[in-house]
């Protein structure tokens, strides 16, 4: 073999490693076209759940915040309100369709109404609001038991309290504080 022939070999060789190359190339751009890319993968799921996750902790930290702001308004005004709010007034007889006057049924034992001394909304992740109520110093939410009392429904004007088949409603104080101007 002569060295011209060496060369024109290595220049064969080269020009078919050069081709298979842009083939395998072509080959895997086409695929990239043809197959969506997963969704945990593409762009613009990655960017919805950064989004989603910086929600959360931002999240997480105004309710850190309204928590602490909570126990703040605790520590300043909880010995100003009074504790304990004694319910007053007496049912009156109920005349029967005869004209006899019966004697109405004994009154049910006193109840205590709590304390309210805040409310704090704050908006949930599916966009809802959600209220929270400061009732005797602590935070409460719908649902919680307050002794014999049932917390019914928190809003905006104050809440519905429960215990058997009678209800209070117990109005927000008025403001005497707020952190919203700060």
């Amino acid at each position: 073999m002569n060295p011209t022939d060496n060369r024109m070999h290595a220049w064969i060789g080269s020009w078919i490693l050069i081709g298979l190359a842009v083939i395998g190339f072509n080959g895997y751009m086409l695929l990239s076209l043809l197959d969506e890319p997963l969704a945990g993968h593409s762009p613009q799921a990655r960017s919805a759940n950064r989004a989603f996750r910086q929600y959360r902790i931002l999240r997480q930290a105004k309710t850190k915040k309204i928590v602490s702001e909570m126990d703040l308004l605790v520590s300043r005004f909880g010995d100003v309100i009074p504790k304990e709010r004694p319910m007053a007034g007496t049912p009156a007889q109920v005349p029967t369709p005869e004209g006899k006057k019966v004697p109405p049924p004994p009154p049910p034992p006193p109840v205590t109404l709590p304390a309210l001394t805040g409310i704090v909304s704050r908006l949930s992740a599916d966009g809802t609001t959600q209220w929270t109520a400061l009732i005797n110093g602590s935070v409460r939410f719908q649902g919680d038991q307050l002794g014999q009392l049932t917390i019914q429904k928190i809003d905006s004007r104050g809440i519905v309290v429960v215990s058997d088949d009678r209800s209070w409603f117990i109005k927000t104080p008025d403001i005497s504080f707020s952190l919203a101007g700060q």
